[in-house]
């Protein structure tokens, strides 16, 4: 008996924005330009795999739920200004860039006490805020921190609703992604072997550029400015679940069990502004340039395996196996045996010896240094040989170096798991039988 299921939503989304404004004047020109680019992508939904309030005699049971879900977002925008002319120029730039990408989160009507053309004269922890009008409109902030009194009024517009220890986003209602296979309240009398498999792939790829450039020529005075934002909020919020709960008094028998649930979700994210002001005048130049970015990328998943409330259970040929698994995606295969490598050298890597004093001539802490230090640098040069790996994760030579020198040291015991950066995740991990 098979049962299984397989997900493979998509969303993908390019938006672009480009706005130019030129202007030339015998007198003074002024050239503005705004571009602004939007995109709010969400995925939600279920896909399990059971069979429930059964009795099955068969060969043998595969139940599999395997979701492949994708965002793919690309947004950018540009905006070009430049003014040309004999007197007072100014020319202005703005380009923005926002993009939201959900999977798992869904977002609600709540109310709020205020909006951001609110003055209230005091604010409170507790108090939301909904944002009225720019990239953010219609995202409702809740109020964290000690209360507020203004010498006149608070002016919310003004607030940083990305500060943390101050507000929280509400009005997103957690509605995880679910992917089960699962067993319910079923007794198995299987010859072969009886598999429940839960795997999730779920990624969210999203590049977010803005620029302005704003350029100003003028016999007398320039003035140049230019604004360049990006916002990006990524978010993965599923349940990888494999399981058996409840059994008739008959109770599980099969050949072997696997239970597995394995998480690889992901999140690859670049995001970029770039502000460039130039002002070229006679008399006085002003050129003012501002860019700025905020990303947000969370993954939050359970995974969970188990077996429960099972009177019996019992395999005539093969293990029981139940595992929960978490991990990121593949980046390369590394074989230690195949680089020269083995897992014990580097592991008397790690161990400083010391000098022995009764012999003359030598240093045993310094050639064991010397020795131990050749492992790091293999590695280091196999790492590179095959390009290292890519994005904020990559493992460069000067990580490898600094920890070779650490190693030398001996005190490089611990380090070497922090090499390379990871985005900001947090995911859990169970498995029980």
């Amino acid at each position: 008996m098979i049962v299984t299921t397989t997900r493979d939503a998509a969303i993908d989304a390019k938006v672009t924005a480009t706005a130019i404004a030129v202007a030339a004047s015998a007198g003074g020109g002024r050239a503005i330009s705004g571009g602004g680019a939007l995109a709010f992508n969400t995925i939600l939904g279920k896909d399990n795999a059971f069979i429930a309030d059964s009795t099955v005699q068969t060969g043998g049971v595969i139940v599999t739920a395997e979701d492949t879900s994708r965002i793919d977002a690309r947004v950018r925008a540009a905006a070009i200004s430049v003014a040309v002319g004999t007197k007072s120029t100014p020319a202005v730039a703005i380009g923005f860039s926002v993009a939201r990408n959900l999977m798992g989160w869904d977002s609600t009507n709540a109310a709020a006490t205020y909006t951001t053309t609110s003055t209230p004269a005091t604010l409170s922890a507790g108090n939301t805020v909904k944002i009225a009008s720019g990239p953010q409109a219609g995202n409702i902030y809740e109020y964290v921190g000690k209360p507020l009194f203004g010498a006149d009024t608070i002016k919310l517009g003004s607030q940083n609703y990305g500060d943390c220890s101050l507000w929280k986003q509400v009005g997103l209602t957690a509605s995880a992604m679910e992917v089960k296979a699962y067993l319910s309240n079923t007794a198995i009398d299987s010859a072969g072997a009886v598999v429940l498999d839960a795997a999730s792939e779920a990624l969210i790829n999203a590049t977010v550029l803005a620029g302005a450039v704003g350029i100003a020529a003028s016999g007398q005075t320039g003035v140049a400015v230019s604004v360049a934002g990006v916002y990006v909020d990524n978010t993965i919020r599923a349940d990888v679940d494999a399981f058996i709960d409840g059994a008739p008094s008959a109770g599980i028998r099969a050949g072997s069990l696997s239970v597995t649930a394995a998480d690889g979700s992901r999140i690859a994210a670049v995001a970029g502004a770039a502000s460039v002001a130039a002002s070229l005048a006679g008399s006085t130049g002003v050129a003012v340039t501002i860019g700025l970015l905020l990303a947000f990328n969370e993954i939050d998943v359970d995974v969970d395996a188990f077996v429960s409330n099972v009177g019996a259970l019992t395999t005539t040929t093969g293990d029981v196996v139940v595992a929960a698994a978490s991990r990121g995606r593949t980046l390369f295969d590394f074989s230690l045996s195949a680089n020269g490598l083995s897992a014990a050298a580097l592991d008397d890597a790690t161990k400083a010896d010391s000098d022995n004093t009764t012999t003359e001539g030598i240093n045993e802490g310094t050639v064991d240094a010397d020795a131990d230090a050749a492992h790091p640098d293999r590695t280091r040069r196999r790492f590179h040989r095959q390009g290292g790996i890519p994005g904020r994760n990559r493992i460069g030579p000067d990580r490898l170096d600094l920890c070779q020198r650490r190693w030398r040291e001996g005190n490089c015991q611990g380090r070497a798991g922090q090499a390379g950066d990871r985005l900001p995740q947090r995911r859990h991990r169970r498995a029980r039988l």
